[in-house]
């Protein structure tokens, strides 16, 4: 075979030696042949230059598109979150003004239901009353519910701890079920296990506000038979440098009704789901209490849940933290039940420009002993008023011509001695009382005002009779 395959030569300079043999077996003269392999393009050192530089190009290119990938996510993040605050922000608005608008009639149905309970009524017209006394109160109650669960959404919900014991919030408790219960076949128990501590710091309102809501729910959904509260300690964890404890107590809710099914029991916490079958509707409610309760036992720390059978009964329970305390504060009470001391005749000034409102309220005044003169607005308040005429003043905060914060605070800088100014007003979203106290206010009670808040409003802030 005369060819010979020289192949995958590296590039270079090369010398081709060859001689030939005849048939004689005589050998010619070596002959040579000179030539070069060049680098191919791909592999010169230009190439592996351009390579490099392509490659810090793509990476460039890479991470500017995801930076500019990232800023733009960001933006669409932060336009979200600008949605989001800003819905939630409406909604707040809507549920403000809604809330608003229904306070202030409010006034007048629970007002005058009060007002017309004091005079001579027969039985069919006494129960007729009570029925629109209890209306009105149902949807005072779906008002507020409706008003908690957008403050929990929103973020603006926060706890105020005090001193408190379970065995208060169980007394307050059965208060609440021998004012609701209607049915002579249902009582009430109570039972504090060993290991709970007589007194606590925590937050009592939240805690009282989701017993009562279950406790709500098993009166209305238990025709015979008994409900029962427990309490008892589930987890202890390390003291604190003060050496208080903090524990996890739990509290059930335990009644003889009529259950709920394991498909209901899904729905249950669901924002304004309510339990429907054959003989049950809630009919009066908002279907958030619920829910409301769930997202109070996240923020005190805890959980809710629930046991049920059809036709055996339920047993809701909720967990909240809290630590213990060496002494037990009761003033926030105070506020709850006028003391003992007795309110003599009061000369108020009641700044108001609803009519409907200034007849209910000069009319609740009153019946309490006290005497009321009328401004329908800010201006009209201080034309009225001067020193020693008044010994308290209940100033609406939205009203025409000047409003309430305005005619605050132009009295207390003309004057230097004023009775105690009480604002009045339907806002009821958190921080609404601190804020308008700090704008002037001595005191501040939300609308409805019934009786009860009258009187102990200004058994806190005017002098009692000798």
């Amino acid at each position: 075979d005369n060819t010979a395959h020289y192949g995958n030569l590296p590039s270079g300079a090369y010398t081709f030696r060859v001689k030939a043999m005849n048939r004689m077996g005589l050998w010619s003269e070596e002959e040579k042949f000179s030539f070069v392999i060049m680098t191919p393009w791909w592999v010169t050192w230009w190439a592996w230059m351009l390579y490099l530089l392509a490659g810090f190009l793509l990476i460039n290119f890479f991470i500017r598109s995801r930076e500019r990938s990232l800023v733009l996510e960001n933006q669409l993040l932060d336009n979200e979150v600008e949605l989001a605050r800003k819905t939630i922000e409406i909604k707040q608005n809507i549920i403000a003004n809604v809330s608003h608008e229904l306070r202030t009639p409010l006034t007048g149905i629970i007002g005058l239901t009060d007002i017309l309970a004091k005079t001579p009524l027969n039985d069919t017209q006494m129960e007729y009353l009570l029925t629109l006394k209890q209306t009105g109160n149902n949807l005072r109650e779906i008002i507020n519910q409706i008003l908690d669960y957008a403050k929990i959404e929103s973020g603006e919900v926060s706890l105020k701890n005090a001193c408190f014991s379970i065995d208060e919030i169980f007394s307050h408790a059965e208060k609440v079920f021998e004012s609701l219960q209607q049915k002579e076949d249902v009582i009430i128990q109570t039972r504090i296990l060993p290991g709970v501590p007589a007194s606590l710091y925590g937050d009592r309102g939240r805690i009282n506000q989701i017993l009562h809501n279950l406790l709500y729910n098993a009166i209305k959904f238990t025709h015979r038979g008994s409900i029962s509260l427990e309490a008892r300690v589930v987890q202890r964890y390390p003291k604190d440098a003060q050496g208080n404890e903090e524990l996890l107590i739990k509290i059930s809710v335990e009644d003889t009704g009529v259950g709920i099914s394991q498909e209901a029991i899904k729905k249950l916490f669901v924002p304004f789901s309510q339990i429907e079958n054959n003989d049950i509707r809630n009919t009066d409610s908002t279907g958030l209490g619920l829910a409301i309760s769930k997202k109070l036992s996240a923020l005190l720390g805890g959980s809710i849940g629930i046991e049920s059978k059809v036709g055996l009964g339920s047993l809701f329970w909720f967990t909240f933290k809290v630590k213990t305390s060496n002494k037990i504060d009761t003033t926030q009470n105070h506020t709850d039940t006028p003391a003992d001391t007795t309110l003599g005749p009061q000369r108020i000034l009641l700044v108001e420009d609803k009519k409907v409102n200034q007849l209910v309220i000069k009319l609740l005044l009153e019946t309490m002993g006290h005497t009321v003169a009328l401004a329908s607005h800010g201006q009209e308040a201080m034309d009225m008023f001067y020193p020693g005429k008044f010994d308290a003043i209940l100033m609406d905060i939205q009203m025409p011509v000047m409003d309430g914060i305005t005619a605050t605070q132009e009295l207390k800088s003309k004057y230097k001695s004023l009775p105690p100014i009480i604002g009045l007003s339907a806002n009821a979203f958190e921080g609404d009382r601190k804020k308008y106290m700090s704008l002037g206010m001595d005191e501040y009670i939300t609308k409805p005002v019934t009786e009860e808040s009258l009187q102990n409003v200004l058994m806190k802030m005017c002098i009692p009779a000798e």
